[in-house]
C-alpha cells in the first residue's frame, strides 16, 4: 500500500466526516421526533436517553428549603449575623487569641513527620504493608511519595507560582474562616486536561450553595452546564451577583458544624452565631471598665467642708485639687460641699465587691468552652479555677490538663484538615494515597522506653523489643526477662533433664559408652 505523503490531510479528511456523520445524526434524530409516528419518537427519546451521561442517584428526602429557591442561581445562608458581623467577631479581645492559637496548632502538623515522635503528616499507600512495625515501600512508591508532599508543600505543580499559596499561608487562611465563620473555601484549579494542579485558598464568606446543588430547581441564572452528570454546586458571589460557577470537584465547600435543619440550607453553624451575647457582654465590660478610667462621671466621693470658710478660699483650693488629683481628661472629679465641717463621703466600692475580674473569667471560660479550648492555652490562666473539680479545672496538672484540651478541640480540627485534603487533593492526584496527620498522640521518648522495660519484664521477649526498635535479634533473645518466667524455665529445664537421666534407654546408653571408654583405657 503507498504510504500517503500529506498524513495531516488525511486527519483533516477523517474529522470533517465526523463532523457530517454527527450532522446527519442529528437530523435523523429531529426527522424521527417530528414525524409524529408514535413509534419513531419513542424509540428517539430511549436513545437519547441512553446516550445521557448517568450521574448520582438522587434521594427521595428534601434536604433543602425548596421555598426558599429565587430566581438569582444561589441559596442565600439563612443567618442572625452577617459574615461581616462574623469576622468583625472574631477580632475581639477573646475570640481573636482562639483563633489564632489553635491556627499555629494547626501549623505544628503541616510538615512532614521527622520521626514516630514528631508532628507532622505522612503521605502512605491506602494498603500499605507493615513489617515489623514499619511500612515497607518500593521505589516507585517512595517517587510517588515525594511528589505528592511536594505537590502539598507547594499547594500544586508551580513551586515558583508567586501568586499562589504554600502550605503554611494557606492553613493560615483556611483556618479563621473555619473556625469565625464554619464556611473556608478553596479552589481546585485544573489543567485543560482535567488534571488537578493547583490549589488556593479564597474568601470563604463570598460563596453559596448554587440552586442546581439540587437538579430539580435548577435556575437560569447559572451559565453553564451539567458536566459527567453535575451541574455546578457552588457560586461565588460578590455584590448580590455571580462571578463564578463551580463544579463539586472545582471548590472545596469546607463545613465543620453540618446541619440536618432543612431551612440551614445546607450551611453550617459558626460557634460565634452561639456565642452573640458572650462577645456582646465582653465588649460591654471591656467599654465600661475602660470608661471608668477614661470618662468615668461618678466621682469617687465628696468632700464636705464646714465651719465660716471663705468663697475665695474654697474655689482656690477645688481649682489646685483638680489640677492637681483629677484622672485623665477629668476623670473622676471630687465635689466640694460647703458644711459645718470638713469630712469625705465616698461613694465607690472596690472592683473586688463589683466582681469584674470573675464575671470577666466567665465570659472568658465560656468562649473557651465553646471552643473546646483550655483558657490557659490562650494566655488567660483562671484563678477561680477550683482545684477540687476534674476536667479542665481539675487536680489533674497542667500537662494533663492542656493534652484533655487538644484531644477535645485540636484533634477534630486535624481530622478535618486530613478528611478535606484526602478527599480533594490526594484522591484527585492518586487514589491509591492517603494523607494522614500524626503526632496528635504523640509518645514520650521516656515513657516509650519505659514502656518497653515493662513489657520485657512481662510480656514481650527481648527481640520483639529490638524488633520494635530497628535492631537485629540476638542469640537467645526469645525470652521474658522475668524472674518468675526464668525460673519456671529452669525448672522446666532440669525437669526434662531428669526425666532423661531416669530413661532406661539413656542409663543403658551411658554404661555402654562408659564402658566402651574403659575397656579402650585397658587395651592402651
Amino acid at each position: 500500500m503507498k504510504e500517503d505523503k500529506n498524513p495531516i490531510y488525511t486527519v483533516k479528511s477523517i474529522d470533517e466526516e465526523l463532523a457530517k456523520l454527527q450532522i446527519k445524526k442529528g437530523l435523523e434524530l429531529e426527522k424521527a421526533l417530528k414525524s409524529g409516528n408514535v413509534n419513531n419518537i419513542y424509540s428517539a427519546q430511549a436513545y437519547l436517553k441512553s446516550i445521557q451521561p448517568k450521574g448520582p442517584e438522587k434521594p427521595q428526602s428534601l434536604i433543602l428549603d425548596p421555598q426558599q429557591y429565587g430566581h438569582d442561581g444561589y441559596k442565600e445562608k439563612t443567618y442572625n449575623l452577617s459574615y461581616q458581623m462574623l469576622r468583625a467577631m472574631s477580632r475581639t479581645s477573646i475570640v481573636k487569641p482562639i483563633i489564632k492559637t489553635r491556627t499555629d496548632q494547626v501549623l505544628d502538623f503541616m510538615t512532614p513527620q521527622k520521626d514516630k515522635h514528631s508532628k507532622g503528616f505522612v503521605i502512605r499507600p491506602k494498603k500499605a504493608k507493615l513489617v515489623d512495625g514499619t511500612v515497607k515501600l518500593t521505589k516507585e512508591e517512595e517517587n510517588e511519595i515525594e511528589y505528592l508532599t511536594e505537590f502539598l508543600l507547594n499547594c500544586g505543580d508551580n513551586a515558583n507560582a508567586w501568586h499562589g499559596d504554600d502550605l503554611d499561608s494557606f492553613i493560615k487562611k483556611i483556618i479563621p474562616d473555619s473556625l469565625g465563620l464554619d464556611q473556608s473555601a478553596f479552589e481546585l484549579i485544573e489543567n485543560r486536561a482535567g488534571e488537578l494542579t493547583e490549589f488556593l485558598a479564597t474568601d470563604g464568606s463570598t460563596y453559596r450553595i448554587a440552586d442546581s446543588h439540587d437538579d430539580e430547581y435548577a435556575s437560569s441564572a447559572l451559565q453553564k452546564g451539567e458536566k459527567y452528570g453535575y451541574l455546578p454546586y457552588y457560586v461565588q458571589v460578590y455584590q448580590s451577583r455571580i462571578v463564578a460557577e463551580f463544579y463539586p470537584w472545582e471548590l472545596c465547600f469546607g463545613i465543620r458544624n453540618p446541619q440536618t435543619d432543612m431551612y440551614a440550607n445546607g450551611y453550617g453553624r459558626s460557634e460565634l452565631e452561639d456565642l452573640i451575647e458572650n462577645v456582646t457582654s465582653v465588649l460591654n465590660t471591656e467599654q465600661y471598665n475602660s470608661n471608668y478610667f477614661k470618662v468615668g462621671s461618678n466621682p469617687k466621693g465628696f468632700l464636705r467642708v464646714t465651719g465660716n470658710v471663705n468663697n475665695n478660699r474654697i474655689e482656690e483650693f477645688k481649682n489646685q485639687w483638680q489640677a492637681t488629683m483629677a484622672g485623665v481628661r477629668n476623670a473622676h472629679k471630687l465635689a466640694i460641699l460647703e458644711a459645718e465641717k470638713m469630712d469625705f463621703i465616698s461613694t465607690q466600692s472596690s472592683n473586688k465587691d463589683m466582681e469584674y475580674v470573675k464575671y470577666f473569667e466567665f465570659l472568658i471560660k465560656f468562649s473557651c468552652a465553646h471552643y473546646t479550648i483550655d483558657p490557659s492555652e490562650i494566655g488567660f490562666p483562671m484563678n477561680g479555677s477550683s482545684e477540687n473539680q476534674g476536667g479542665l479545672g481539675g487536680n489533674s496538672g497542667m500537662k494533663e490538663r492542656l493534652k484533655h484540651s487538644q484531644t477535645k478541640g485540636l484533634n477534630p480540627l486535624l481530622k478535618t484538615i486530613q478528611t478535606w485534603f484526602n478527599k480533594y487533593i490526594i484522591n484527585r492526584k492518586n487514589p491509591k494515597y492517603e494523607f494522614i496527620i500524626e503526632g496528635m498522640e504523640i509518645e514520650d521518648p521516656q515513657t516509650e522506653f519505659d514502656n518497653d522495660v515493662k513489657g520485657v519484664a512481662n510480656w514481650m521477649t527481648v527481640n520483639e523489643v529490638r524488633r520494635k526498635r530497628g535492631m537485629k535479634d540476638i542469640p537467645g533473645g526469645d525470652i521474658i526477662l522475668n524472674p518468675i518466667f526464668i525460673q519456671q524455665q529452669m525448672m522446666e529445664q532440669e525437669q526434662s533433664n531428669q526425666a532423661m537421666e531416669e530413661n532406661p534407654f539413656n542409663k543403658a546408653l551411658e554404661e555402654d559408652i562408659q564402658r566402651i571408654f574403659t575397656e579402650d583405657s585397658i587395651n592402651v
